[in-house]
């Protein structure tokens, strides 16, 4: 994606307003997550979660196949 000069300069002077980021920070504040209660994960909320999407894409599992790479780069 390509974003024209114009567009670049609208972007970098909205990244500077204090409104945006209070907004966003207000925003950041109320953000829960369902899966963690205090400071512990709810592993059971996660797995049915994942079942439940699993099923929702109607994903096959396949057999593990193992990776042999004799060069990895990064």
């Amino acid at each position: 994606m390509v974003l024209s000069e114009e567009t670049k300069k609208e972007l970098l002077e909205l990244s500077r307003s204090p409104s945006l980021r209070r907004d966003l920070e207000a925003l950041a504040s109320r953000r829960i997550n369902p899966l963690v209660q205090g400071d512990n994960l709810l592993v059971d909320k996660l797995l049915e979660f994942l079942t439940q999407y699993n099923e929702f894409i109607s994903h096959r599992p396949r057999a593990f196949k193992i990776i042999i790479d004799k060069v990895s780069k990064l």
